[in-house]
């Protein structure tokens, strides 16, 4: 998890984990897999136990958690990780290749 170019319009996630908290272990990998999925949606990875202050003023109640953010303001918040198939429906609404794709439907149906 680093530094990348900016997903469209501003968007990108916050990871909250811990290193002593198996689940977060599990979560980190997903969220792995998505970041090779989608290249430029970018994902910060937050340790609560570093930046507790960021955890309260976002009230984050529990880890592992993704705060997705569009235009400095939260759009989702992911507690449960689920499975890979379900971090992926729910990042892929906010993602570069998700809007490309909405972008071209709509100048296909301008043609008509």
């Amino acid at each position: 998890m680093g530094s990348k170019a900016p997903a469209a319009a501003n968007t990108h996630g916050v990871y909250f984990h811990s290193p002593l908290c198996g689940t977060c272990k599990v979560a980190k990998r997903m969220i792995k897999v998505m970041e090779e999925t989608f290249p430029h949606f970018e994902i910060r990875e937050v340790n609560i136990n570093e930046e507790m202050a960021l955890a309260h003023s976002l009230k984050v109640t529990s880890i592992p958690c993704l705060i997705i953010f569009q235009e400095e303001r939260e759009a989702e918040r992911l507690y449960a990780f689920r499975s890979l198939e379900h971090l992926y429906t729910k990042l892929k609404p906010y993602t570069v290749v998700e809007r490309l794709h909405k972008s071209f439907l709509l100048d296909q149906t301008k043609g008509d």
